[in-house]
């Protein structure tokens, strides 16, 4: 489904994500075609969109497992220090630590990451800021972060029966020096399978940079780690998401989507960027029908793209940034 036939590159209307444009698959001469240019702002939206909120869970994650293993870590050592543990105490009626993650294996956080927890002193409330510092920080992901992800937890485990809920807020927070704005509320649970269970509500914006325009982004989303849910770590989860969103694209046309089948994250080395399966419905107003469709499983960051019954397949850059080299 997915060859490749005569490589054009083709930049977006707000010139943010470098996409790679093959002909239509069902075209047999050698006539490039480009989605017009409504459609193009409304699939680059929703895919920038749906990555940059679905991998703040991702950060999210990943923040509270090192710094657990770094706790730990330090419990085990005289004087409760090592060379992650930067600072810990208890501080009128809350428990505070401070760590970093240099010599940690990260897939969307960095070295210079700092991340303080202040624990409510019965540990049920953790407020945990991830601090990527105020120039940008280049991630193992290929993406440049910069500013603060305040991160508000109540409850412990998801084992204790109750599930616990998570806020994430954003400070000066920009991914390729676009800004993140808004809020991200999740509550987490297990289900009767023992699998990690997030139903998540977005409702954000992304503020482009270089004055690129602005994408509005509200979303209902369950996200289900439907393997690797009883290990400690992410390396080996394998993630359904399913669920529905609505916003307006940069270019301010208003689009509704539904995930009719499950986008599938895993998390192989290199493999964590872009979905590897599943399918997208959107509805651009007034008439235009697009679809998304994200293969068959392979590892890759091509996704088939339909427009009104027209087809093309699109090769996904990693970062979200104006393209120099056009």
């Amino acid at each position: 489904m997915k060859s490749k036939k005569n490589l054009v590159k083709l930049v977006s209307a707000f010139a943010i994500f470098t996409l790679i444009v093959f002909t239509a698959c069902e075209k047999t001469d050698d006539t490039n075609i480009d989605l017009n240019d409504d459609a193009e702002s409304t699939v680059l939206s929703q895919t920038i969109a749906t990555e940059i909120f679905d991998e703040i869970s991702e950060i999210m994650d990943e923040a509270i497992q090192n710094s657990e293993d770094v706790a730990t870590e330090a419990d085990l050592k005289d004087g409760s220090t090592t060379q992650n543990m930067m600072g810990r105490g208890y501080h009128h009626g809350h428990y505070r630590d401070t760590i970093n993650l240099i010599g940690k294996r990260l897939y969307r956080l960095s070295e210079c990451v700092t991340i303080t927890r202040d624990f409510s002193e019965d540990m049920d409330t953790l407020i945990m800021v991830v601090d990527f510092g105020d120039e940008n920080c280049l991630g193992p992901d290929g993406r440049e972060r910069r500013g603060k992800i305040i991160i508000t937890r109540i409850g412990q485990f998801y084992w204790d029966g109750d599930g616990i809920s998570v806020t994430t807020t954003f400070e000066d927070y920009y991914v390729d020096n676009n800004q993140i704005t808004g809020t991200k509320v999740v509550n987490a649970y297990l289900n009767e399978s023992q699998q990690r269970v997030h139903e998540i509500t977005d409702n954000g914006q992304i503020i482009l940079a270089d004055d690129a325009g602005t994408i509005t982004w509200q979303a209902q989303r369950t996200r289900t780690v439907v393997e690797g849910s009883m290990t400690r770590i992410k390396f080996d989860d394998v993630i359904h998401i399913t669920g529905s969103s609505s916003g307006s694209d940069a270019e301010g046309n208003t689009f509704t989507s539904e995930i009719v089948e499950p986008l599938v994250r895993i998390y192989e080395e290199d493999c964590h960027r872009h979905p590897v399966s599943g399918i997208v419905e959107i509805f651009k107003s007034p008439d235009t029908y697009i679809t998304i469709n994200y293969g068959d499983g392979t590892c890759d960051n091509l996704i088939e793209v339909t427009t009104n019954g027209e087809t093309e397949i699109i090769e996904l850059q990693g970062e979200y940034r104006r393209n120099n080299n056009k």
